[in-house]
């Protein structure tokens, strides 16, 4: 009877315990409907979201221009992975217009900088060569990160930034921004970071290894082809005319201008995140959960078997 109580107590202490063990997520999503989605217009026009479907579907207001809607991640909802762990899962179809959508970064010292997924990653797909968006057609497939990182640009054959990767071969994914060319219409069903082996299907092809040079530089693959300008701080002049706008609702059109390139070029930098504690990632959050729950689970099981040797005293 005793053995049975004992072995009873540790079942379910261990099912006590294992019901609050944390673990490292298996997916993170890249475009959710609560971001904090700003709209970057273009000649007049902008970028609506609508999620009632269940996909994310983007829309340009006008054609002959290229508008972008983004967002930059709040630091809880930043998403800091290993490299040689994960993968990025597409999922997406251009119906009309074109499209390109730059994937954001953070370094330790809260400098954001964006890669396009516009990458030979992608393999053999339909793309414009003079701007590097890509075209109408279906786009599916999953990329390893590792690949991802050693990727060259369609617009310029520019390299991702190995300075965004740390000693430990990870990176931290800050924020999204999607282009609308040519009154493109964007269905994203999927576009994720997974575990590796998550998923079998790979795309056609995959991207040739680069060496790492401090002299690489990472440019956004816009339709004028404007280069990521590299922010330090959120707070300095800005100079994207941005507008906050509810999800599928059209945002109030602002005026922009097309006479200076170079404000072209800026309008579409990315912006920063200043805050010098967003390095921290819900990884270290989940290890130190793991340790507070590990000792407290220590401590109860000590507790039992005290509780249960005091028991069997005064039984004799």
């Amino acid at each position: 009877m005793k053995r049975f109580s004992i072995i009873s107590l540790v079942l379910i202490f261990a099912v006590v315990l294992s019901a609050f063990s944390v673990s490292a997520a298996d997916s993170y999503e890249l475009i959710y409907k609560d971001a904090d989605w700003r709209n970057n217009d273009n000649q007049g026009a902008s970028v609506t979201i609508d999620f009632s479907s269940g996909d994310a579907v983007f829309s340009g207001s006008l054609p002959g221009t290229w508008p972008d809607i983004a967002c930059n991640y709040a630091p809880d909802k930043q998403i800091k992975v290993n490299v040689n762990e994960y993968s990025l899962a597409y999922d997406f179809t251009v119906e009309n217009g074109q499209t390109n959508i730059s994937l954001r970064f953070l370094n330790a010292d809260g400098i954001t900088m964006s890669f396009p997924i516009a990458n030979n990653t992608l393999g053999d797909v339909n793309y414009d060569s003079g701007s590097g968006d890509l075209q109408v057609g279906d786009y599916k497939g999953v990329i390893k990160l590792s690949d991802f990182v050693n990727a060259k640009t369609f617009l310029d054959n520019s390299a991702f930034d190995k300075s965004y990767i740390n000693a430990d071969n990870e990176i931290i994914f800050s924020g999204i921004q999607v282009y609308s060319v040519g009154g493109g219409k964007i269905t994203v069903r999927e576009l994720d970071i997974i575990k590796n082996g998550s998923k079998t299907e790979e795309p056609a092809e995959s991207s040739e290894p680069v060496e790492e040079s401090a002299e690489d530089v990472v440019e956004s693959s816009s339709p004028e082809a404007e280069s990521s300008e590299v922010i330090a701080d959120e707070s300095s002049e800005e100079t994207v005319d941005s507008s906050e706008i509810e999800v599928s609702e059209i945002p109030t059109e602002s005026e922009s201008s097309v006479e200076d390139e170079e404000s072209d070029s800026d309008a579409n930098a990315p912006a920063t995140d200043s805050d010098s504690d967003a390095d921290a990632s819900t990884g270290s959050i989940s290890m130190l959960g793991v340790i507070v729950l590990s000792v407290g689970g220590v401590l109860l099981l000590a507790g039992i078997i005290v509780v249960i040797i005091i028991v069997s005293k005064k039984k004799k």
